[in-house]
């Protein structure tokens, strides 16, 4: 049986933290789970905090994809599509 390889990404914008963690299976597909604090400060079911669910669960799907997600171009469109997402909601 071969273990599988887990990888960790760090990402930062701003004041916001981010933790992927990526678990490998030999067959090379990933799977993973992403804390941040991006949400902090919402209520659970708000519009905002909604679209920000939304993000979290498109990075981690990029990063399993392959993506460099903490790449600074990636990180600068992330920091847009926040900011126009809280935009949205002011």
């Amino acid at each position: 049986m071969s273990l599988n390889k887990l990888k960790t990404i760090k990402c930062e914008i701003r004041d916001i933290r981010i933790n992927i963690c990526l678990t490998y299976s030999p067959d090379g597909t990933a799977s993973g789970s992403i804390e941040s604090n991006l949400m902090r400060g919402f209520k659970e079911k708000d519009d905002l905090s909604v679209a920000l669910s939304a993000v979290e669960s498109m990075i981690l799907a990029h990063a399993c994809a392959g993506v460099e997600v903490n790449s600074q171009r990636y990180l600068e469109g992330l920091s847009t599509a926040i900011d126009a997402i809280a935009n949205q909601n002011a």
